[in-house]
């Protein structure tokens, strides 16, 4: 959880007990995030910084049940927020990860489209014959 005390906050679910504070900023945290991974944490805060922090070896089992219970992806708004392309990466769809998880994901792009063709061969289109 983020905070106004300029803290962030990991929790262990089933008792209530705060396992981890995230100390450093100069105000108040306004969004928490996981990497994919689980291995750091992202936060974002008022003072208009985002800070990475690793996430404790004792807290790791902590990160995955969240992990597994509540999976997501970040929406357009906090994508741009934290200034990152405003299309989220293809595997929230292909994970069907909230908010993505009722959407099509968009065309490949014509570098995942290369790398698919270089990794399987499929796709690959012979250049038409010299006459």
């Amino acid at each position: 959880t983020g905070s106004e005390d300029k803290t962030a906050r990991l929790w262990e679910a089933a008792t209530g007990k705060a396992v981890a504070t995230l100390a450093g900023h100069a105000g108040g945290v306004e969004a928490v995030a996981f990497s994919p991974d689980g291995r750091l944490v992202l936060t974002g805060s008022d003072d208009k910084t985002a800070r990475l922090w690793p996430v404790l070896p004792g807290t790791q089992a902590l990160v995955e049940e969240v992990r597994s219970t509540v999976p997501r992806c970040l929406t357009p708004a906090q994508r741009q927020r934290f200034h990152l392309a405003p299309t989220a990466p293809r595997w929230c769809y292909e994970k069907k990860l909230w908010p993505y998880h009722d959407q099509e994901p968009p065309p490949l792009t014509w570098d995942e489209r290369l790398v698919a063709a270089w990794d399987g061969g499929v796709g690959l289109v012979s250049p038409p014959a010299k006459p």
